[in-house]
């Protein structure tokens, strides 16, 4: 979730002997939709002047893909727009 691009977050897993922590906007709650249209209206103009896109992946599925690679999560902070995520290897 993080404007964290696949591939990204892959490879950080790959490399992490220990810990994976990362910060991505908050994907829930009342913010979930704000975020989700600002990152549209980002993406057109970015899109339109040949800049970087970004992504917003479910926090869900995010999870999910660190436990499967072998990693629980420590810690879960965050504040009004963002959260804060530390997983360590099992």
């Amino acid at each position: 979730m993080l404007l964290f691009r696949l591939e990204a977050r892959a490879e950080a897993i790959e490399a992490s002997r220990v810990m994976v922590g990362f910060t991505v906007p908050r994907d829930e709650g009342i913010t979930k939709i704000p975020f989700r249209l600002a990152l549209k209206v980002v993406n057109y103009f970015q899109k339109r002047s040949g800049g970087v896109l970004f992504y917003l992946h479910p926090l869900g599925t995010t999870d999910k893909t660190m436990r499967e690679s072998g990693f629980n999560r420590r810690k879960r902070q965050g504040s009004r727009f963002w959260l804060v995520f530390l997983y360590s290897r099992v």
